[in-house]
């Protein structure tokens, strides 16, 4: 049986090990989408926040 990991924690493993034997990994498909993105959705998460929050405080401000 096979080990249940994250997506991200193999794709970070394959880069290190070949790294440690000296190649250069480039992904392809929706590995390549992931690698590229990044932190993309931390910060869009944030952004709505911040967002949802500024507009509650528009609305109540007047109360």
């Amino acid at each position: 049986m096979i080990p249940s990991v994250a997506s991200g924690q193999a794709i970070e493993a394959i880069q290190e090990l070949a790294e440690e034997f000296g190649y250069r990994v480039e992904f392809t498909g929706a590995a390549k989408e992931e690698v590229s993105a990044g932190n993309t959705v931390a910060i869009v998460m944030g952004l709505a926040m911040l967002i949802t929050f500024l507009v509650l405080v528009a609305q109540y401000e007047s109360c």
